[in-house]
């Protein structure tokens, strides 16, 4: 918590935080949403959602900027020849790299997978952001394929201030 003049200004959560009063200046993080988890998620052919990359924030200004972050490991093993990653916005496309990597490798071999956005809602609605993946052939790509005792995926929304 942070106070000034006996009034509380920030609160930390397990959720994010809360600012209270009036916080100008563009650049600011005004709040920030995460979570982590272990479910596991193994792409086809077609775009299949990733488990552990849905997150919800609800802007606080329409000018707004929102910083999106994921991270995981994975395995892959044979010939995943087109990775390709995308991510939607309220179920629309907004960003897609269909080539996002590949392997030729006949055994699994440990893959790390880090996606990061910047995007302009223009709302004040609650957003929601998904990833889904695509692998180019039948091969086996396994994101946040968690074996141990944490969590393998932390996904993160943060708003700035513009």
């Amino acid at each position: 918590e942070l106070y000034y003049n006996d009034s509380k200004k920030l609160e930390t959560t397990s959720a994010g935080g809360t600012l209270t009063g009036t916080w100008t200046g563009a650049g600011k993080v005004l709040q920030v949403v995460y979570s982590t988890a272990t479910t596991s998620t193994y792409p086809t052919t077609s775009w299949t959602s990733i488990a552990t990359g849905t997150i919800s924030i609800t802007p606080s200004s329409t000018s707004s900027k929102i910083l999106y972050v994921y991270n995981t490991g994975g395995l892959l093993s044979g010939t995943v020849n087109a990775m390709g990653i995308r991510m939607k916005r309220a179920g629309t496309v907004i960003r897609t790299i269909d080539r996002w990597g590949y392997n030729t490798n006949s055994s699994w071999i440990p893959g790390w997978f880090t996606f990061t956005y910047i995007d302009t809602p223009s709302t004040t609605s609650s957003v929601q952001y998904t990833l889904e993946g695509i692998e180019g052939s039948s091969a086996g790509w396994e994101i946040n394929d968690s074996v141990g005792t944490g969590p393998g995926a932390m996904v993160m929304a943060m708003e700035i201030g513009v």
